[in-house]
């Protein structure tokens, strides 16, 4: 919806626009590491250009354990389910609190 002010009725709608942005600031970083987190978690178990093919011998111990082959970094989904996200104001950080992570 479009509004029509004066130079003076749109000063005085300025505190109410600064509001609107900096609660709304919170909700988009939010929403941004949604988006990043289901992109984390769905590259778990797919091969990537970047990464090194899985050694035959991690194929044949997944396929062993019973775990699905080849799918890297995937065995119990620990990993991928301990992606989470947290918001303070308008930072995000996304990640995992796993050490296998680190790697």
């Amino acid at each position: 919806m479009t509004k029509l002010f004066s130079l003076l009725g749109f000063i005085a709608e300025l505190p109410a626009i600064e509001r609107d942005l900096h609660e709304s600031g919170p909700k988009i970083i939010e929403r941004a590491c949604q988006i990043v987190q289901a992109k984390a978690r769905s590259a778990i178990g797919k091969e990537h250009e970047l990464w090194a093919p899985l050694a035959e011998s991690t194929i044949a111990d997944k396929a062993r354990h019973g775990f699905p082959t080849p799918k890297p970094l995937l065995r119990t989904g620990e990993l991928r389910d301990s992606i989470e996200y947290t918001v303070h104001g308008n930072e995000g950080c996304v990640g995992s609190n796993l050490d296998i992570a680190v790697y």
